[in-house]
């Protein structure tokens, strides 16, 4: 929770939370150390700041979960005699127009939910994609800042690389020079220059 957030109450909730400890908002909001009113606004506006709740919560031990609203419930869609929900336009009592206007509405929400959807996915593609740029980045610049590390990761494969191609290069000179059975060379039977 951020700083200065309201968050919305159930002040019934409230008042039977500090009632359940003996008090009354007015006795809270004094040994809270605001002013006497200061909960009891709660009952026109029921919502309270970020730093009150953790004031109630360390002063008396009530938490948010204790003092925060219902959740509404959402209202059961209407069903027709055979027992399938109807949708917006078989209401009964609309026009032929007032039904042209709910479905090309509620296809304009798909499509547009549709949209968001794909908008959405697209950002987090960037995201990663930005998030790897950025990673190789710092990687370089780590690489920049520290040579036994730019040495490491660039000039150390590269050797070992070089060195693995000279060594092949020698067997295969090697092997391209006749020897004689104790295994020293024959320069008798090699090539000379012109």
């Amino acid at each position: 929770m951020t700083k200065n957030m309201t968050l919305p109450i159930d002040y019934d909730k409230l008042t039977a939370e500090l009632r359940k400890r003996g008090m009354g908002p007015t006795e809270a909001s004094r040994e809270m150390g605001f002013s006497d009113a200061y909960l009891s606004k709660a009952r026109n506006k029921p919502e309270l700041r970020n730093p009150t709740i953790v004031a109630l919560k360390r002063t008396f031990g009530i938490s948010y979960d204790a003092i925060k609203p219902d959740e509404p419930s959402k209202p059961a869609p209407a069903t027709l005699e055979d027992g399938t929900v109807a949708k917006q336009t078989d209401r009964p009592g609309l026009s032929a127009y007032d039904k042209l206007a709910l479905e090309n509405a509620a296809k304009a929400t798909d499509r547009l939910a549709t949209l968001t959807n794909a908008q959405t996915q697209a950002i987090m593609a960037l995201t990663e994609a930005v998030k790897r740029i950025a990673d190789k980045a710092d990687r370089l610049e780590q690489l920049l800042s520290d040579p036994t590390a730019m040495y490491k990761a660039i000039f150390v494969p590269v050797y070992s690389a070089v060195k693995c191609a000279d060594a092949e290069s020698a067997e295969q000179a090697k092997s391209a020079v006749p020897r004689r059975m104790d295994g020293s060379i024959d320069y008798s039977k090699m090539a000379r220059r012109p």
